[in-house]
């Protein structure tokens, strides 16, 4: 059953969309973060964009950064 769910398609747009819905209504704050930390001997880098109202925050966006150092360039 697990090898199943690997092969399903995954649809991040409609994801997102689907996060969005659970955003309340009125004003939101955009909140941009990067995290890394370590597990075992594989370094995590997150990029993370968040819509914050009032005490529910939903992360729309997110990706994986290639570096530890987060830049992009190096």
């Amino acid at each position: 059953m697990s090898d199943g769910l690997t092969k399903l398609p995954f649809d991040y747009e409609c994801i997102a969309l689907l996060m969005a819905l659970f955003i309340p209504r009125g004003r939101s704050t955009l909140c941009l973060d990067r995290t890394e930390w370590t597990f075992g001997q594989c370094e995590i880098n997150i990029l993370m964009l968040t819509a914050r109202c009032r005490d529910v925050t939903v992360p729309p966006f997110w990706t994986l950064l290639n570096n530890r150092s987060g830049l992009l360039g190096q």
